[in-house]
């Protein structure tokens, strides 16, 4: 419906052709895969039902919209099938943090799981292992406190399980690739994720463990690329894509692009404030001028750093755009602290800046270091 292709009378009859060959499908892997599997010669590996097809449909389109329309998404969709990632900048990645997959409303045991201990590990696993059926369910909550718990074994011994009770269960696959997760092995989570996004291409939450797995591996051209499809596709998402793809320009050295990159955080996200302050790091860091200044010391403004580091990263900022007037002279046409760049008007906000710093600093020898450059900077008088 969204292209003809040659041969799809005769080469083409029963396959589809190559994704290269479709420009709609080359530029847009996700109906390619939806398209893939609708047409999977083996009808298990088809979608099993019209309402799953309607609803990866909506999520391609969700995407595909996102995408020609550009930036950051501004709204969100919640799914049937996961949460959205619990993280913003973390170094140190748990499978708590992932998207995790929410309770089947159809499994027969959903309600007789919700009465379960939750706070006693053991008290819970006793529980389980007296489970009046095996559901998917069940061995899902299991597979769950095993990982919590550190069992590996047991863990494959469940994921196995798992696969038994329904061998097309693309749940299985989901809780391989966090068992490789938890482990470090992030080349075969790759596999497992990428996996999971091909039986669920409408589905966000697959592509962005992908992104993050890729990352992880080394492959940062992809994890980008998938970053910026999930932040285009779905608001929830957009604050953790967002430092994501900073860290992976600032990797490569593109100060621009991780600049631009945690731009992308929400001013509502709650990791708004951690993006102003590396946006501020970074353009002190870079100081090429006074404009890139300027935005820095509005970035400080608008972070909820405690007062004395607010003043402490004033007093940085303004000692280095006095220094760059001092340099070039005044530039009426650039506007630091909400006032023209010139020598007087910087050094009167450099001692404001220094008494505050001063103001909120224990040491009484370095108190008395601010305030002596204060005065420094202190406009006289005769009168």
């Amino acid at each position: 419906m969204c292209t003809v292709f040659p041969g799809f009378q005769t080469d083409y009859v029963d396959k589809l052709p190559p994704a290269g060959k479709i420009p709609q499908l080359s530029q847009n892997d996700s109906l390619y895969r939806l398209v893939k599997r609708a047409c999977a010669p083996e009808p298990t590996d088809r979608f099993q039902s019209a309402q799953i097809l309607r609803a990866q449909c909506l999520g391609v389109l969700r995407e595909v919209a996102g995408r020609a329309s550009g930036g950051a998404a501004i709204t969100s969709h919640e799914s049937s099938l996961f949460t959205t990632p619990d993280l913003l900048d973390e170094t140190e990645i748990d499978w708590h943090m992932l998207p995790q997959i929410r309770a089947d409303i159809n499994d027969p045991m959903r309600e007789w799981l919700t009465r379960l201990p939750t706070k006693d590990p053991s008290s819970r696993a006793k529980a389980l292992a007296k489970a009046p059926q095996r559901s998917p369910a069940v061995v899902l909550a299991e597979l769950e406190l095993n990982l919590q718990l550190g069992k590996t074994r047991q863990v494959e011994r469940l994921i196995s399980e798992l696969k038994r009770l329904d061998p097309w269960d693309w749940r299985a696959v989901w809780m391989q690739a966090i068992s490789h997760v938890q482990t470090g092995n992030w080349h075969e989570s790759v596999a497992a994720f990428n996996t999971v996004y091909g039986q669920l291409p409408g589905e966000v939450a697959p592509k962005f463990a992908l992104a993050l797995a890729c990352e992880r591996a080394g492959m940062s051209q992809v994890a980008e690329q998938l970053f910026a499809i999930c932040a285009s596709t779905d608001s929830a998402y957009v604050a953790a894509c967002a430092f994501a793809i900073a860290r992976i320009r600032l990797a490569r050295g593109d100060v621009q692009g991780t600049l631009d990159a945690l731009d992308l955080v929400p001013a509502k996200s709650r990791g708004f404030s951690l993006a102003r302050q590396k946006r501020t790091k970074l353009l002190l860091e870079r100081g090429e001028s006074l404009p890139d200044l300027a935005q820095a010391l509005e970035a400080v403004g608008h972070s909820d750093l405690s007062e004395k580091e607010r003043a402490r990263s004033q007093v940085r900022i303004l000692e280095a755009a006095l220094k760059k007037l001092e340099e070039s002279g005044s530039q009426p046409g650039v506007r630091i602290g909400g006032q023209i760049a010139t020598l007087r008007n910087v050094r009167s906000q450099l001692e404001a800046a220094y008494r505050a710093a001063a103001s909120w600093t224990q040491d009484r020898s370095e108190r008395n270091s601010l305030l002596s450059k204060a005065d420094t900077k202190r406009k006289w008088s005769l009168f």
